[in-house]
């Protein structure tokens, strides 16, 4: 290790003569003339051409003129270099297996960046509500609802605003133009309204900030009722239109986009699994292979 902290700190002190000559390699870079097997830098036997500079920026999509990037590049590539070659000394067998695995690490990256590319061209997006509705039909076990859900009615208010007869009455909804009426105070007064007759919300989500013990929150579902509540600083009022038990089966509605994920990620799978298989089919008719 003392040479490669040697050779770092060598580098290290040669940036001001290195701004000069990486002036003119980007020079060269930039220029058609230049000669790509000309050497940048070297370790040992191992060289670093212009052309290898050139071709790693320009994959890169980095700009070739940046000086410093530029300088880093090299930097970098003769620490790689040292430091290969002193663990092949200190610990051939560490070195033999970090090459291995590192061609097997390339090796799966490859693979997954082609299937990625092929998944992009040919995946179907496209489901219908038939194949939704069919999935959930055959995983019915996987859409048991945990906790409550409910359609309801949710308004909490300031303290500071009264409430009035109206809207306390109007919130049952017993007539079609207690809706207006809600949604007037909800929209003007609310520091949180959430009013949905044909939704399913998972009723803890809905009445988390509201002050209510788990026997009356069992009770208000149970028996699809409504109920004012009071504390120091708000006014909260809700009406349980509907409800599905703990345990029970959820609504396909509530189900949709999870079910819309599953079957886009099985078609993914599926389709990663068809390129894997082709690409080995494909490559014995588009390479000579040969294995003795």
């Amino acid at each position: 290790m003392r040479y490669f902290t040697a050779l770092v700190n060598k580098i290290a002190n040669c940036n001001l003569k290195r701004q000069f000559l990486w002036s003119i390699l980007i020079l060269f870079l930039t220029s058609c003339d230049f000669t790509k097997q000309e050497i940048i830098a070297k370790v040992d036997s191992h060289e670093l051409h212009y052309e290898d500079v050139y071709r790693h920026f320009q994959q890169m999509n980095i700009p070739i003129d940046d000086q410093k990037l530029v300088d880093e590049f090299v930097t970098d590539w003769i620490k790689q270099k040292v430091v290969d070659l002193e663990l092949k000394e200190l610990n051939p067998s560490a070195h033999y297996e970090n090459q291995h695995q590192a061609e097997k690490n390339r090796y799966a990256l490859n693979l997954f960046s082609m299937e990625n590319k092929i998944i992009e061209e040919r995946l179907d997006t496209l489901i219908t509500e038939d194949e939704i509705l069919q999935y959930y039909r055959n995983n019915r076990d996987n859409y048991i609802s945990k906790s409550y859900i409910v359609k309801a009615l949710y308004i909490k208010i300031p303290d500071s605003i009264s409430v009035s007869e109206k809207l306390k009455t109007a919130f049952l909804l017993k007539k079609d133009k207690d809706r207006e009426v809600v949604k007037k105070y909800g929209n003007l007064y609310a520091t949180n309204f959430y009013f949905e007759e044909d939704k399913w919300i998972f009723f803890e989500d809905l009445v988390r900030d509201i002050p209510m013990t788990e026997d009356s929150k069992e009770q208000l579902i149970k028996n699809k009722e409504h109920a004012v509540f009071t504390d120091k600083n708000d006014i909260y009022l809700l009406n349980i239109f509907d409800f599905r038990y703990k345990r029970s089966e959820t609504p396909l509605d509530f189900e949709k986009e999870k079910i819309r994920k599953h079957i886009l990620k099985r078609r993914i799978n599926t389709l990663r699994e068809e390129i894997r298989i082709n690409i080995l089919e494909n490559a014995k008719e588009k390479y000579i292979i040969e294995r003795y």
